[in-house]
């Protein structure tokens, strides 16, 4: 279990600049997520290894920050749960498509050099980024919907079944 909580905490750092925009629902949290984007843009220049979800987001960000405070579009913050949900799901969807799947990027540092080549690993993390994929298909419908209560709950149940899965299914990979 203690393998899958380290490989998680590694994959859950690139989610921090949506995390900040999600919560702080005004341009504050557009700037924190920018500022902590460009954080992990740093570390992952350094590390030689820039992530499907770090250009995701950069994409995201860029265009966030140039629609908000260029042309005062309001939508970039009342709709961000929808909108990251969407690229989310069309990310994860990607990297599916590709045979790449996206949290294989960061869950590779949590392992010895070369397991990550490995067919199990590539499996594993295959079935994590399809349950992530399903998770923001979901939440993107539920928020396209309605913004009532019930469609925030329950994308954050989703969510909370996918960081389970994320946890559990890493633990049962042999250890390296």
């Amino acid at each position: 279990m203690l393998k899958g909580i380290q490989v998680f905490l590694l994959v859950s750092m690139g989610f921090v600049p949506l995390m900040l925009h999600w919560s702080i629902s005004s341009y504050f949290g557009l700037i924190l997520g920018s500022v902590f984007l460009f954080i992990i843009i740093i570390k992952e220049l350094i590390n030689r290894n820039i992530t499907l979800m770090t250009k995701t987001l950069s994409i995201y960000f860029i265009f966030a920050n140039i629609l908000y405070f260029s042309f005062q579009i309001d939508q970039v913050i009342t709709n961000r749960h929808l909108h990251t949900y969407a690229l989310l799901g069309i990310m994860s969807l990607y990297s599916l498509l590709v045979k790449k799947p996206f949290t294989m990027d960061s869950a590779k540092d949590g392992y010895d050099k070369g397991f990550d080549s490995s067919p199990l690993f590539i499996e594993v993390n295959m079935i994590i980024s399809g349950i992530w994929c399903a998770t923001y298909v979901a939440s993107t419908i539920l928020r396209a919907i309605g913004s009532s209560s019930i469609f925030i709950i329950i994308p954050n149940i989703l969510i909370g079944l996918a960081i389970t899965c994320s946890i559990i299914i890493p633990s049962l990979l042999p250890e390296t």
